[in-house]
């Protein structure tokens, strides 16, 4: 997950799911078996 702020907290604040967002759902889900 990625949040659209910046170190000084400026920013939109909205999120957006990264690419790998999926990927990693998977991998925790699974217990890092395929």
């Amino acid at each position: 997950m990625y949040v659209n702020l910046d170190d000084e907290g400026k920013g939109s604040g909205n999120r957006y799911k990264k690419k790998s967002f999926d990927w990693y759902k998977s991998v925790i889900e699974t217990n890092g078996i395929e």
